[in-house]
């Protein structure tokens, strides 16, 4: 009786420690991964409903049973959503990408709903993600040009789980 009860204390603890730890155990075996979800692959994904393109990249060490840090990339003016540059920075290891599109199309806002806006157009990517992969709690963002500027606006305008901003060739 006694050990019953110390293996379900002992479970909760375990299941209590790893969602402080930003684990989601939401994913069972009996999942089947979607068609995206390729080590070393980048795949464009249209689960957001939006007529912009996103691109994921899944990191050629890519294992189920490992959390995941992710890096959310903004291409510059007149760009489209890629992951290139960061996959190239990274050796396409260690990072899950997303080549992010804007959530508010054009030369850019700095009014605070325009970033709130591109916050949870985020925070969107990373549910859908994290129904098929364990995810770290923050998310690193990353941009060249007007990408950095974003990145920059997303780092000092209060993203609530940023890890850290990579801010290129933005003047």
């Amino acid at each position: 009786m006694i050990a019953k009860i110390m293996s379900r204390v002992i479970l909760f603890l375990f299941v209590f420690m790893l969602s402080l730890a930003g684990v989601s155990l939401s994913q069972t075996a009996s999942q089947t991964p979607p068609a995206w979800l390729v080590p070393g692959a980048e795949t464009e994904v249209s689960w957001l409903g939006s007529k912009t393109s996103t691109r994921v990249a899944i990191p050629e060490n890519f294992t189920a049973d490992r959390v995941w840090p992710v890096l959310c990339y903004f291409h510059g003016t007149g760009g489209q959503a890629s992951t290139s540059m960061m996959r190239r920075f990274t050796r396409q290891r260690d990072y899950i990408i997303v080549g992010m599109s804007y959530a508010v199309p054009g030369a850019g806002s700095l009014a605070a709903d325009a970033v709130q806006k591109q916050i949870n157009h985020i925070a969107r990517v990373r549910e859908l993600l994290s129904k098929h992969v364990a995810l770290q709690a923050r998310t690193f963002v990353g941009g060249f040009s007007k990408g950095g500027w974003m990145s920059d606006l997303l780092a000092t305008r209060g993203f609530p789980t940023l890890a850290g901003a990579l801010i290129m060739g933005a003047g």
